[in-house]
């Protein structure tokens, strides 16, 4: 249990882990943040603001014209 909890404190907070995954779960996040920013309005105001690559890959999921 010692171990676990040294390892657990071993690196500082919110820098992703594992270490190879820090730079992915970073954008991650930054994106979710930003997608959370401007979502609190009308889904027509939404779509123009987003990044264009982004939505390009979300408008070829089969499922999405269906929940939209």
């Amino acid at each position: 249990m010692q171990c676990i909890l040294e390892r657990l404190f071993d690196e500082p907070f919110g820098k992703g882990y594992p270490k190879k995954d820090a730079l992915r779960k970073q954008a991650d996040t930054n994106l979710l943040k930003f997608i959370n920013s401007i979502t609190k309005r009308e889904l027509t105001d939404v779509i123009p603001k987003m990044d264009k690559d982004f939505m390009q890959k979300v408008v070829k999921r089969d499922n999405v014209y269906r929940y939209i």
